[in-house]
């Protein structure tokens, strides 16, 4: 609104220049997330891996995770207990991203 009065002003020769001209207005940053579709590749990807140990568990849960929610591998090992957290019916995750940035994703409901 204010930068708008000052273009108004300078457009109309009541002023010289925009005094408000090198200042940056805030930044729109999305916090909630819509929740993707996996691919095939994916799902193969994940079926392929041996789950008879804890390792392949683990494994296939970062991978998982890491695909499913498009988070880098800090934000994914970096999670906590209370990350997730249950909205109603639906289940969401906070990820701790770059510059502490929070993300929050919703996880797919189980059949």
């Amino acid at each position: 609104m204010i930068r708008q009065l000052f273009e108004y002003l300078v457009t109309r020769g009541i002023l010289v220049s925009i005094p408000a001209g090198s200042v940056r207005g805030p930044k729109h940053v999305v916090t909630r997330g819509k929740t993707p579709v996996l691919s095939d590749e994916m799902r193969q990807l994940l079926d392929s891996i041996d789950t008879s140990e804890l390792i392949g568990l683990r494994d296939r849960d970062l991978l998982g995770l890491m695909g499913y929610t498009f988070a880098r591998v800090s934000a994914v090992v970096t999670l906590r207990v209370e990350d997730y957290f249950q909205q109603g019916r639906r289940s969401w995750l906070r990820l701790h991203k770059k510059a502490g940035k929070r993300h929050e994703v919703a996880l797919p409901s189980r059949p």
